[in-house]
Parts: C-alpha cells; structure tokens; sequence
C-alpha cells in the first residue's frame, strides 16, 4: 500500500501516467540511482534517482 500511496503523490505533482510513477516510487523504494526508460524524460530527478534514456 505505501507504493501506491507514493505513486499517486507522485502523480499529483508530475505530468507522468499512473503506471510511470509506481515505476519510479518503486525504484526509489529499492534505492535504485538510475532509471532506464525511452518514455519519461531525460536527465530528470526524483531525489538520488535520475531518469536515463539509453537510446540518447
């Protein structure tokens, strides 16, 4: 339930889906530094998670 909670904070703060911010609660909650995604913007910020498109 408190990854939920934490997506929707985050959805209610960031022009992201639903589905994209339980990804990034979910990183955060495993401390994860970098996200690898094509579909969320690059370079972006989320505390010590930083968005990464491979593709750039």
């Amino acid at each position: 339930m408190e990854l939920l909670d934490a997506g929707l904070a985050l959805k209610g703060h960031h022009n992201f889906s639903l589905w994209d911010c339980l990804i990034i609660a979910a990183a955060q909650a495993s401390d994860c530094t970098t996200l690898y995604t094509e579909d969320m913007s690059h370079g972006r910020r989320f505390g010590n998670l930083v968005l990464c498109n491979p593709f750039l």
